[in-house]
């Protein structure tokens, strides 16, 4: 393999808070293990022994939970020293950790800061909207917490995003948590569509988002950040990226949600176990146990495949959307009876903005076409 990414769960599903929507504690429910504990650090070092046996370009380690900054520093530790023994070729690799915050301290914080560590913070806006979902077990609000580990990573200068969970409450405060990130100065920030429980979007929970809450969340969402793009002041919303991206005809540099393609996550839980997707961490979809096959032998895995060609079905009326190229059905995590839960609100969206995208990848065109001739003006010098 050319280039190999996954997402390791150190702590499986285990967290020191007690978040209300968490999709991973709905998820272990419908398995036989619902958790399996603290990696082990035979496993660790197979994880990436094999990663640098078997890619030539580039690794990506990716963290998360779970918690998991639970498994401590010793962990994190071990596994740079575990890379510094196995990347005998310097090959290229990445490593990030999305993390509610809470467990960082200042040894973890320099650690990633020696590594080149990329940290998402999981936060759901100010301090009313994110506590009320996010609390601990004694149902404690958490924001302050989060807010001291973020003060710990600009401290260090490590490089960090934001993670928010768009739920119902979010949608409908966009305004205020986009000027409240913009006022902390929060320049690289994703959201990601809540999920309801028993892995169906169901819209019965207090937090569900329907398809009037995320045409409210997109529309007064871009508007802002529209203004402030045309005005010189970018800010790094993935969904709008995303959207630009496909639009500039660069689908490789697409996540799998945005292809309508399911692709192989290789999530590898904290017994080995690897499944194709987060979200489907379940018995049945493993794929193999990384202390008894490796990485090319999961991407031949039958079950791969099929899971892979279950997610390119689409339905009719999608074959016939004048969006289909930006959509392609969405997520197959999002769907219900193989059709996009959010299509009514993506369709309205693009009905009124689609115009606003171009004119934004014509100004980007434009930068980088001038800013290549200057570059080859000096060159040429």
């Amino acid at each position: 393999m050319l280039v190999l990414d996954m997402l390791i769960k150190p702590a499986s599903g285990l967290c020191n808070i007690d978040c209300e929507y968490c999709f991973y504690k709905d998820i272990m429910k419908h398995r036989k293990v619902t958790n399996y504990g603290h990696m082990t650090r035979e496993t660790l070092e197979n994880i990436v022994k094999k990663a640098y046996e078997e890619t030539d370009l580039q690794v990506t380690f990716s963290f998360q939970g779970g918690e998991p900054l639970l498994v401590g520093y010793k962990f994190y530790q071990d596994f740079f020293e575990f890379i510094d023994k196995y990347n005998v070729n310097k090959i290229s690799t990445n490593v990030s950790v999305q993390t509610n915050g809470l467990l960082l301290t200042e040894e973890l914080t320099s650690l990633f800061k020696k590594y080149n560590v990329l940290v998402g913070i999981s936060l759901d806006g100010p301090a009313q909207i994110h506590d009320l979902y996010r609390y601990d077990y004694q149902k404690h609000p958490t924001y302050s917490h989060v807010l001291n580990a973020i003060e710990l990573l600009q401290k260090y200068n490590v490089e960090f995003h934001i993670l928010t969970v768009l739920t119902k409450n979010v949608a409908r405060n966009i305004t205020e948590i986009y000027e409240f990130y913009k006022e902390q100065g929060f320049s690289y920030i994703q959201f990601i569509e809540v999920m309801d429980k028993n892995l169906c979007q169901s819209g019965r929970e207090r937090y569900s988002l329907n398809n009037k809450d995320y045409y409210i969340f997109l529309k007064d969402l871009f508007t802002l950040w529209y203004h402030d793009f045309m005005n010189g002041k970018y800010i790094s919303i993935r969904l709008f990226d995303s959207i630009i991206q496909n639009l500039l005809g660069n689908l490789q540099v697409l996540p799998c949600f945005y292809l309508g393609r399911c692709q192989n996550q290789r999530v590898i839980e904290t017994n080995g176990n690897i499944y194709p997707c987060d979200f489907y961490c379940l018995d049945e979809y493993y794929l193999g146990n990384i202390n008894e096959v490796g990485f090319k032998d999961i991407n031949e895995a039958p079950l791969l495949k099929d899971f892979i060609q279950e997610s390119l079905e689409l339905p009719n009326e999608c074959k016939q959307c004048p969006y289909l190229r930006l959509c392609r059905n969405g997520c197959k995590r999002y769907r219900i009876n193989n059709k996009y839960y959010y299509c009514e609100a993506i369709t309205r969206f693009y009905d009124n903005n689609l115009p606003k995208f171009k004119k934004v990848v014509e100004k980007i065109s434009k930068i980088y076409s001038e800013n290549k001739e200057n570059a080859s003006m000096i060159m040429d010098k």
